[in-house]
């Protein structure tokens, strides 16, 4: 179910665009209906985040796109809120959803 974020040490660029190869998978936090969330540590950084990875073809089956694309509009408003460390790096699978 997505979200196949190392959890070795793997190389990787730091200067390429951000995505899995970046972080480094410590554990996971939760699981819901559409994923699962994870406890990562960005490789370069050190800064730690929880990555919410999404199963898109549970979403699509579903048909809660909207729902997700709301979601994700609302953690772009909050990370606009110093205190709301939020959508910090948005990174997408190969296919769109």
């Amino acid at each position: 179910m997505g979200c196949g974020a190392s959890s070795g040490d793997a190389k990787f660029d730091p200067d390429s665009p951000t995505d899995l190869t970046h972080f480094k998978v410590e554990r996971m936090l939760g699981e819901g209906g559409f994923g699962k969330v994870k406890f990562v540590i960005k490789k370069d950084t050190k800064a730690t985040y929880a990555m919410k990875c999404m199963d898109k073809h549970r979403i699509l089956e579903k048909r809660h796109t909207l729902m997700v694309h709301k979601e994700r509009s609302l953690l772009i408003d909050l990370s606009t809120i110093e205190a709301v460390p939020c959508a910090a790096h948005l990174a997408r699978g190969p296919s769109p959803l």
